[in-house]
């Protein structure tokens, strides 16, 4: 009788155990499937992620953010401050107003220059989406940028053609 108690109590709890591996192993895969599915179109779209955890005051870049710069992402440092060294002189004080204002809108989309690791200043164009706790205090700030240097040019080429002509 205590025999058949232990082989029963013992089955049933390989069974949950399983049971629980197996949701596990299944939660696993489909979050590497989203992760990869993510980083498939960041690259796809030449797109880098940034993503600034308001209470650690820290930002993670991802490798395509840091590669619009020519970087690695250790390169370009993990803090507001690191980032803001990198903005064009004339465009750092727009930029940081925008940063501080976007408390108020959870919406947040910028234009402005940073430093490539060539010396030359690249156009970024920045969109992202302020979250917030369960309390409403700011959480993480998150978004993507691009690369829009080659647009610009483009597009001051053809003011310029356009005043020409």
């Amino acid at each position: 009788k205590g025999l058949f108690f232990v082989l029963l109590t013992s089955a049933l709890l390989y069974l949950v155990l399983y049971r629980h591996a197996q949701r596990h192993r299944r939660a696993r895969l489909e979050l590497a499937s989203n992760e990869e599915r993510l980083r498939l179109a960041l690259n796809a779209t030449h797109d880098g992620l940034w993503d600034w955890d308001v209470s650690k005051r820290r930002v993670f870049f991802s490798d395509g953010y840091a590669a619009l710069l020519g970087l690695t992402p250790q390169a370009l440092g993990d803090t507001r401050d690191d980032w803001a060294a990198r903005l064009h002189p004339d465009d750092r004080e727009g930029a940081m107003q925008a940063l501080s204002t976007e408390w108020t809108d959870q919406q947040y989309e910028n234009i402005y220059r940073l430093r490539h690791a060539d010396g030359s200043y690249r156009w970024i164009h920045s969109r992202g989406r302020l979250l917030h706790d369960e309390d409403g205090q700011p959480q993480r700030f998150i978004g993507i940028a691009s690369d829009v240097t080659q647009q610009r040019a483009n597009d001051d080429s053809l003011r310029q053609a356009a005043a020409v002509f």
